[in-house]
């Protein structure tokens, strides 16, 4: 019985490896409009192979800046507090510049079945 069970266990860790579930690669980005990247001489990937997250991304975003005093003597309710008194708290939406440039090298992982790959960060 525990052979027949070891025999199971070794034919699915086989059956998962060569399956090749996830593989790293690096490439380099050829365009960014349309974005394509290349892996090697013979594989260039376009858009519709490619996920790219927010954060490789031209993109908006929302920052609030609080002014502060500190060692303002502060009263609430009766009882005096030393600390600090929130002055100010304006919202304001910022640009973040992190878009994928042509020449840079990007880490990329090929999804199951290898038709789309997530693009994890950029290489330095």
């Amino acid at each position: 019985m525990a052979n027949l069970l070891q025999t199971i266990k070794r034919a699915a860790v086989d059956a998962v490896a060569a399956s090749n579930p996830v593989a790293l690669s690096v490439g380099s980005v050829v365009s960014v409009s349309p974005l394509k990247i290349s892996l090697s001489q013979q594989l260039t990937l376009t858009e519709q192979f490619l996920i790219v997250p927010q954060s490789l991304t031209d993109h908006k975003t929302k920052i609030e800046f609080t002014e502060k005093t500190k060692g303002a003597n502060v009263e609430l309710n009766g009882t005096n507090y030393n600390g600090s008194i929130t002055l100010n708290a304006t919202t304001h939406e910022i640009t973040i510049f992190n878009g994928l440039k042509a020449g840079e090298k990007v880490l990329l992982l090929k999804m199951q079945g290898g038709q789309k790959y997530l693009v994890i960060d950029k290489v330095v």
